[in-house]
């Protein structure tokens, strides 16, 4: 997997985002710096990275990783994770790029609800997907020379 796929573009006004160190079950997939995370299942030790079309209103996103994971393929490891706040601003590339190289085409996609795409080995963000209440992201801007999108995780009672 790609390491950086996900940056932090803003931290929302606040000087600096908070880091947790997390378990990462033996045999699990590595974690890379930049990846979305989520608790594996509810009230687990462990975090995963995000799968293909999340997060969603029922999978959350804990964080973005800040270190590789630890784990092997026998031993439990660890990997530190930034926390996210609704203010905060993520940068990820788009999942076509020829959606979002004009300034037009990025603004037409603002207010958009949208997942995370993980068909291939990177992480991108899925603007060709429909809007959706479901859907974990909000799209808030870009930059169409980079074919980059600026998306802020949406949080229970901050959607419209």
């Amino acid at each position: 997997m790609s390491i950086n796929d996900v940056r932090i573009k803003d931290v929302g006004g606040i000087s600096s985002l908070p880091t947790e160190t997390w378990q990462v079950a033996a045999s699990a997939t590595i974690i890379n710096p930049g990846e979305p995370v989520k608790i594996t299942t509810a009230g687990a030790k462990y975090v995963s990275k995000l799968a293909d079309a999340e997060p969603t209103t029922t999978v959350k996103i804990l964080g973005i990783a800040k270190s590789t994971s630890t784990n092997t393929a026998s031993v439990d490891g660890v990997v530190e994770i930034f926390i996210l706040d609704p203010r905060v601003t993520l940068s990820v590339a788009a999942k076509s790029s020829t959606t979002v190289d004009t300034d037009a085409e990025i603004l037409a996609l603002e207010g958009k609800r949208v997942p995370f795409d993980l068909t291939s080995s990177k992480f991108t963000v899925d603007s060709t997907d429909a809007d959706a209440s479901t859907n974990g992201l909000r799209i808030i801007g870009g930059n169409s020379t980079t074919k980059e999108l600026y998306v802020r995780v949406i949080t229970n009672g901050l959607d419209a």
